[in-house]
């Protein structure tokens, strides 16, 4: 177990225990926050190996918005009132993570409001391995994208990484 792992445990057991978050993911393809003004939004995109994006696995009020043309409906993953959320990942992958309001509507593209989070799927300021992200003020789910550096985001990988939250 690493430092962060510790740190994370120890912080959390003395308060509410960390809830299990459910998540689907789709390789190849990576979650972000763009756009400006009242057309703030997350959306999923097509990328390439090194990157998979997480999503929701339960209909929310609004969608995310999906630009990769393959028709199908992608939701963001409830926060269920958490104020932090925890990636366990291996140290090898970056998790970066984009908050939405699934209660208000980007006005472009009928999909929930992007509220903050990181500058974009590869976040240079981000570091890999386990991490523990604050809700911002605002948000009621998020999405999040896996990024191996020169390496293919697989199955088992993706299906390796645990969300809690408290």
């Amino acid at each position: 177990m690493n430092l962060k792992k510790l740190m994370f445990m120890k912080a959390a057991s003395g308060g509410n225990a960390p809830t299990p978050i459910a998540f689907a993911y789709k390789l190849s393809s990576y979650t972000s926050g763009t756009g400006s003004g009242d057309s703030r939004r997350d959306q999923i995109e097509n990328g390439n190996g090194p990157y998979a994006a997480g999503y929701g696995t339960s209909q929310t009020d609004l969608p995310i918005r999906n630009a990769t043309g393959d028709g199908e409906t992608y939701y963001p993953i409830l926060l269920n009132g958490a104020s932090k959320i925890y990636f366990d990942v291996p140290d090898n992958i970056k998790v970066t993570v984009f908050f939405v309001n699934t209660q208000e509507e980007d006005t472009t593209y009928n999909c929930a409001k992007w509220v903050g989070g990181d500058k974009n799927a590869y976040d240079s300021t981000v570091t890999n391995g386990p991490r523990e992200v604050a809700v911002p003020e605002g948000a009621d789910a998020f999405t999040f994208t896996l990024y191996y550096r020169s390496n293919t985001v697989t199955d088992e990988i993706a299906s390796a990484v645990t969300i809690t939250a408290t």
